[in-house]
């Protein structure tokens, strides 16, 4: 993937809101993606977070689900 599509897919999912929204992209289940409005100070557990279910695989932590993107009404 180049970062061109990453980005595109980026803009096309960020919220209403500002809300964070967290996903991973349909054609390549490994690639995971964030956009949050409220990076620095949300930024450290985004990141443990997006760890574990990056190294566990499968659905999304509970903490993370209300984000999903697809999940979340706002987005």
């Amino acid at each position: 993937f180049c970062f061109h599509t990453i980005f595109r897919l980026l803009t096309l999912r960020r919220s209403k809101g500002g809300r964070t929204v967290v996903g991973r992209l349909p054609s390549a289940p490994s690639v995971h993606f964030v956009a949050s409005h409220s990076g620095i100070t949300l930024s450290p557990l985004l990141g443990q977070l997006m760890a574990q279910w990056v190294t566990a695989g499968g659905p999304a932590p509970s903490e993370l689900e209300p984000f999903v993107a697809g999940r979340n009404p706002a987005s």
